[in-house]
């Protein structure tokens, strides 16, 4: 396991002044007394003085720092969230403006049909829709290249019947699984006259009924986007909470999936394992960071693997990526503040030293890492049972 490096801060000439600046805007003739006088007891209080200061101005340093990280992490996400709610809310959107056109029609098509269908003609015609109803449930999608065969095969049968623009008509009718057999015993029932209108008709209820599951699953998806921004930001007046590690993994897999289209994901999560008290919206960062490093890793095309299980006393979350590794030469140093192997503009080198941090001061776990070319493998390990709050509790959420 790799430890963190602890931080430390040159004797810069610039950061000494700066100091002295602090310290005589602080104490001022106090301050230039105790630097005139050489009895060690001035000596003793200056010093202290600067090691006060100074430790505050990299306090403050750290500090806006972590919040620019966060910025950038925020301002990313939000970017993503807003692409993948665009696109169910323009479906949806989309599917309205076409339910207005279609009901139109059907109700149009509905009073020329009274004119040439006799009421057992109706009969056969509704009994024929309950059943495409019924198929527009049951039927598997079939793939593309069987979906384009028997599209242009039940055109080329509508064509044969005259029906005006079969081409429109057969997608639908291929997608609840009617051909061209199950076509011809339902025109069979019908009289001649009423063949076209029928059948145009039956395919506009269907599109209906398309379009209202369209406009279903869409809405979900928003639907299951503002849950999952909900559980990410895990927007309760108490920090710490009884949780389940696993729906907030989920959660920041569905925030990050503007990047995971490309990626195949594998999910092994242990049913079993145990909810634990913890910062919820603080472990949400950590595994952004370590997920948005894995797909860093794989260049968006690759294989990630999350996970968890129990391991003596711990809850572990483990990521995993076939990237190319972290070279063997800077894996000592992937938890300085400010190292990244990332192009200028793409990291602040913050991530893991942040995530380390909330793991280890804020819930008395660790993080550790093996990598290798073709797999990187982060363990996070968490306490599930704590019985004490641990040693460091800092003064504000940067």
């Amino acid at each position: 396991m790799s430890k963190p490096v602890i931080w430390t801060v040159d004797d810069d000439p610039d950061v000494l002044r700066a100091v002295e600046r602090d310290l005589r805007r602080q104490y001022g003739n106090r301050y230039r007394v105790m630097a005139a006088d050489s009895g060690a007891s001035a000596l003793a209080t200056v010093a202290r003085e600067v090691f006060r200061t100074a430790a505050n101005r990299l306090r403050n340093l750290e500090g806006y720092s972590q919040q620019r990280e966060k910025l950038v992490s925020l301002g990313t996400m939000a970017a993503g969230l807003a692409h993948e709610l665009n696109n169910p809310a323009a479906a949806a959107r989309r599917a309205a403006a076409q339910l207005d056109q279609t009901i139109e029609g059907v109700q149009a098509m509905f009073c020329s049909l009274t004119k040439v269908l006799q009421p057992p003609e109706w009969e056969h015609l509704l009994a024929a829709e309950r059943e495409a109803m019924h198929g527009l449930e049951t039927t598997p999608p079939p793939d593309s290249l069987m979906r384009s065969d028997r599209e242009e095969a039940l055109t080329r049968w509508l064509d044969a019947k005259c029906v005006a623009e079969g081409w429109r008509l057969s997608p639908n009718f291929v997608a609840v699984g009617l051909d061209a057999d199950w076509l011809t015993a339902l025109t069979r029932k019908l009289s001649p006259a009423s063949h076209e209108i029928a059948l145009n008709w039956l395919e506009a209820r269907l599109n209906v009924k398309l379009l209202l599951k369209l406009v279903d699953q869409s809405t979900r998806r928003v639907a299951e986007l503002v849950k999952a921004v909900k559980s990410y930001t895990y927007m309760d007046p108490s920090p710490m909470q009884e949780l389940d590690v696993r729906e907030g993994l989920e959660s920041t897999l569905t925030m990050l999936g503007h990047k995971l289209k490309n990626v195949t994901l594998v999910w092994a999560y242990d049913r079993s394992a145990p909810r634990i008290l913890a910062h919820g919206s603080e472990l949400n960062q950590v595994w952004t960071n370590l997920i948005d490093n894995a797909i860093d890793a794989v260049n968006g095309t690759g294989k990630i693997c999350v996970g968890t299980f129990v391991e003596g006393n711990q809850l572990v979350v483990e990521i995993v990526d076939d990237g190319s590794g972290i070279p063997p030469e800077i894996q000592p140093r992937i938890f300085e503040p400010f190292f990244t192997t990332k192009s200028v503009g793409s990291g602040t080198g913050l991530g893991l030293i942040i995530s380390n941090r909330i793991v280890a001061d804020r819930h008395g776990g660790e993080i550790e890492f093996e990598s290798r070319p073709g797999e990187t493998r982060f363990k996070v390990r968490l306490p599930v049972n704590r019985n004490h709050s641990p040693i460091f509790q800092p003064r504000g959420d940067p």
